[in-house]
């Protein structure tokens, strides 16, 4: 702002200035054109990098908005993750559940198998000695029969 009050000081200071019409001309010193060529290239440089700055925030909105998409895009495939996670874990609890009753199922055939061999067994064992005592018996009835002959 100081520059620019420069620039209008020194024109004022042309000869009649401030009294002239529009359509006037005036002769100014090196010097005062020398400072304007040099003003009017250092508003150029800064318009450049004013230009620059723009594009490269322009260029880093998008990025920033593109960033923000990604991130919706990820929490939502987040949350797709987690219900599915859930499903899957609620699916295991059932199949541990049920594994669970199988096991105790098996067990419970297991000790009913048990069972039934030890009443086969059981049976084996008095087959036996139902059949010693029928070859007993046999035995008994043989003497008995040779006796009364």
């Amino acid at each position: 702002m100081d520059k620019l009050q420069e620039i209008k000081g020194r024109i004022s200071k042309l000869k009649g200035y401030q009294n002239a019409k529009s359509e006037d001309q005036y002769w100014m010193t090196k010097e005062h054109i020398d400072f304007l060529i040099d003003r009017t290239e250092l508003a150029e440089k800064q318009q450049a990098i004013i230009e620059e700055n723009e594009r490269q925030q322009e260029i880093t909105v998008n990025q920033f908005r593109q960033a923000q998409e990604e991130i919706q895009k990820l929490r939502a495939e987040n949350e797709e993750l987690k219900l599915k996670v859930e499903a899957q874990e609620e699916e295991i609890r059932d199949l541990e559940f049920e594994n669970s009753n199988l096991e105790d199922e098996v067990e419970e055939l297991e000790d009913r198998v048990e069972a039934l061999e030890d009443r086969v067994e059981a049976l084996e064992d008095e087959v036996e000695e139902l059949e010693d005592r029928v070859e007993a018996l046999e035995d008994e009835v043989e003497e008995l029969e040779g006796a009364t002959e």
